[in-house]
């Protein structure tokens, strides 16, 4: 099974601009997984995603690129939910 490391900004510019909903969104996979994993189907994950906080990405203030996302390394500057979850489908795929 393929790992996906999301690392999440949470510093207070971030914060400040959405990384605790980019956050949320990121869980709901888990959620969503579960809730699949009930049903009267098996369902087989794809992935692990693995949600962990930074309180900076990235080597300077970041201020205006927040709020910033890491996908496997690879550092989103203004990232939103919408976005993140596309590069994390991506790469789900990726695999396949």
């Amino acid at each position: 099974m393929k790992k996906i490391q999301v690392e999440v900004c949470v510093c207070t510019a971030c914060v400040m601009n959405g990384s605790v909903d980019i956050m949320d969104s990121v869980e709901s996979l888990r959620d969503l997984r579960q809730q699949m994993n009930d049903g009267l189907e098996p369902v087989q994950p794809r992935a692990e995603i693995e949600v962990t906080t930074n309180k900076c990405l990235g080597d300077k203030p970041h201020q205006e690129d927040s709020p910033m996302v890491a996908i496997n390394g690879k550092v989103f500057p203004k990232a939103d939910a919408e976005s993140v979850m596309s590069s994390i489908i991506d790469c789900i795929k990726s695999e396949d």
